[in-house]
């Protein structure tokens, strides 16, 4: 079965999604935001916020790959942070990190060995690889929205409440059904004409 995902969100999305052949969709940032989510209220209020697409940013200086994110307090200040400065974030992120995990020293030395055998140049990769995780905790689940990152898609600006996800379920399969009974009524009209 083919899935698909980026950007859906409503009836509308479903359809188009299972014209192109897919059989259904994911949706990440739909669902969570959702009443049902458990994501902290906080956090839950800053992406309802977001009225406006551009306020979501694509940015690699969480863990050096790109992501799609809400601009908020943290991100500034890693935007306007020099290199070193996001260098050593990373570190106590890490730090933070192996602690969480109960890695030992041994073995976080081991990755840091391993990193500059293979690749002298993906030493902050690795280091930076920790931030994701400790800084989507700060958001996600400790609800600290300006002291961590969140993830999103360019729905959450179109999403204006919270639903359950019993009733975002019910929307979307409503407003698809009515999606294709009009595309239905339409073809059977285009046919008789015919």
């Amino acid at each position: 079965p083919v899935v698909a995902a980026g950007g859906f969100y409503d009836g509308r999305g479903l359809v188009a999604a299972l014209a192109f052949g897919a059989q259904g969709i994911a949706m990440g940032t739909r669902f969570l935001m959702t009443s049902d989510s458990g994501v902290p209220a906080a956090t839950l209020d800053r992406y309802l916020q977001v009225k406006d697409a551009d306020r979501i940013r694509v940015s690699p200086l969480v863990d050096g790959m790109p992501q799609r994110m809400i601009a908020n307090e943290y991100l500034a200040m890693l935007e306007q942070a020099s290199p070193f400065r996001r260098l050593w974030i990373a570190l106590q992120s890490a730090l933070q990190w192996k602690a969480q995990t109960g890695m030992t020293s041994a073995h976080a030395l081991k990755l840091l060995w391993q990193a500059l055998r293979d690749d002298p140049a993906s030493v902050a990769q690795t280091v930076m690889a920790a931030n994701a995780p400790v800084l989507l905790q700060r958001s996600m689940l400790d609800g600290q929205p300006a002291e961590g990152v969140m993830s999103s898609g360019q729905v959450a600006a179109l999403i204006g409440r919270l639903q359950s996800c019993d009733e975002v379920i019910a929307g979307i399969v409503a407003q698809a059904g009515q999606r294709l009974a009009a595309l239905s009524a339409l073809t059977a009209v285009e046919t008789s004409h015919a």
